[in-house]
């Protein structure tokens, strides 16, 4: 927190940013709330809750904080009740400010998005099976 109050004094912004009257900006990302769902897909990232609550304790220090959706997750975490409630989670947790995006399936980020979505569907069919 040190550093960010170093960095929010002594930073210069642009014109169209000074009425932010903030050098610092915070986004933590989040492409789910489930942490079932993010452990699949962000597996070394800490929980949801975990980085909504460090957005939190940021702006408990008078930060200009949000939360950035992305990416929303195809069929997974982009339905519109879904994007509600994160919207919903965010302004709870305090956020100046949410943006949402959608997951840009380029490269190597679309064959592992299938792979993940692949190893997924295995895991829900067994589970279904099973009962």
């Amino acid at each position: 927190m040190d550093l960010l109050k170093e960095i929010d004094e002594n930073a210069i912004l642009p014109r169209d940013l000074s009425q932010l009257k903030h050098g610092v900006l915070v986004t933590i990302s989040l492409s789910t709330l489930d942490e079932k769902i993010a452990k699949i897909f962000e597996p070394n990232a800490p929980k949801p809750k975990e980085r909504l609550e460090t957005l939190q304790k940021v702006e408990e220090q008078g930060f200009y904080a949000g939360v950035a959706y992305i990416p929303v997750l195809p069929f997974i975490s982009d339905s519109n009740e879904q994007i509600d409630e994160m919207i919903k989670i965010a302004k709870e947790f305090g956020a100046d400010y949410v943006f949402v995006g959608a997951l840009t399936l380029y490269g190597i980020g679309k064959e592992w998005y299938c792979k993940v979505i692949e190893a997924f569907s295995r895991i829900v069919i067994a589970i279904y099976t099973a009962l």
